[in-house]
């Protein structure tokens, strides 16, 4: 399905047929999230369905999704429509499938939106990311390091 395609299944509100606001987060140019279906680029205008198995995040709104490497990208956080959201997941792009981390300590980010997330560190078993400040109602201003892998965090 070609973007121009996409768009005309779409109506003024970006809601498709089903009423599932349609929202693209590009990454690597080869994955797409929605609110409720991934698609899939591998063409520039070219979009298509994938399928993720596992558990998925819930729908949401300003999180960040970071590239880990070509292979690994991860989700913290969001708005759901209702509260603040302060789970992560890694999504692996080539199994397609999608990895809730839990936490493994108590000291952990706060429920955030509209925050920044870059990767630090990245080897096969390492995956350390950096995440600064946010929104939870009023403007966050702390900074943590997150060891993806082991599901624990250092405040700055």
């Amino acid at each position: 399905m070609r973007v121009a395609d996409l768009r005309k299944e779409l109506d003024d509100r970006g809601l498709d047929k089903t009423g599932n606001k349609a929202v693209f987060v590009v990454r690597f140019a080869k994955l797409c999230l929605s609110r409720r279906r991934c698609y899939s680029v591998f063409v520039s205008d070219c979009w298509s369905p994938v399928c993720v198995t596992g558990s998925k995040p819930s729908p949401r709104t300003a999180h960040t999704l970071t590239a880990v490497d070509e292979k690994r990208v991860i989700l913290f956080g969001g708005w759901d429509g209702e509260e603040y959201l302060n789970d992560l997941w890694l999504l692996d792009v080539q199994k397609k499938m999608w990895t809730h981390i839990t936490p493994s300590s108590l000291l952990w980010p706060q429920p955030r939106s509209l925050h920044t997330m870059c990767t630090i560190c990245c080897k096969d078993e390492e995956i350390k990311v950096l995440l600064m400040g946010g929104h939870d109602g009023s403007v966050m201003k702390d900074c943590w390091m997150i060891d993806v892998m082991r599901g624990s965090s250092e405040k700055d």
